[in-house]
């Protein structure tokens, strides 16, 4: 029995317009990211501001949320930071709209619920595991909001060869390459924010 999404929409600008939108960002908190990665999570401040669009996030100060989060909020992008409160007070984003929950389930649904769409920038265990979950319950059906992988110097090669490797051996289908776009930079995402 399959659970598969039976139509998910095509991730392509004629389709998707996201000027305006609530835009989740996934991404790591190590402050040892290479300075591409920061530049590629810069851009895509500037993308949001250019376009009106509001910026959801994990709340912290750190690593490539720290960079997306500064950035946004400098060009003046409605910035919202979700954070449980058992993570420690000085890595909170004090300069956002900030919303606390009580765990790491609650905060990924309050993010989701918050959010028009997704795009994956760089990060490790927690942002795959926020990618997975939205991929997941896109693909059986829950949502059908648009997801974007930015695999910014390959950085996402290993996972996208499992996603192949996945529809291969028959643990997914073909229609999964359909449930996110990947591009290899933020600027390859600009048409999905043009004036519609």
């Amino acid at each position: 029995m399959s659970y598969d999404h039976p139509n998910p929409t095509p991730v392509n600008p004629a389709e998707v317009q996201l000027r305006n939108k609530s835009i989740c960002v996934f991404c790591g908190s190590s402050d040892d990211a290479p300075e591409q990665h920061r530049q590629e999570a810069r851009d895509l401040a500037a993308l949001f501001a250019e376009a009106n669009c509001k910026l959801v996030y994990g709340g912290s100060t750190d690593g490539l949320m720290g960079v997306v989060s500064a950035e946004a909020h400098s060009l003046n992008v409605h910035v919202i930071g979700v954070r449980p409160v058992h993570f420690v007070a000085e890595k909170i984003n004090t300069k956002c709209e900030y919303i606390p929950t009580q765990t790491l389930h609650e905060r990924k649904k309050k993010m989701f619920d918050l959010s028009d769409a997704f795009v994956i920038l760089p990060g490790g265990p927690g942002t795959m595991d926020e990618f997975f979950e939205v991929l997941t319950w896109k693909k059986i059906g829950l949502h059908d909001k648009p997801l974007f992988v930015v695999n910014v110097e390959g950085y996402y090669n290993p996972l996208l060869s499992l996603v192949d490797q996945m529809i291969t051996h028959r643990y997914a289908s073909e229609a999964s390459r359909q449930l996110f776009l990947s591009v290899s930079s933020v600027k390859e995402l600009a048409p999905f924010f043009t004036k519609s």
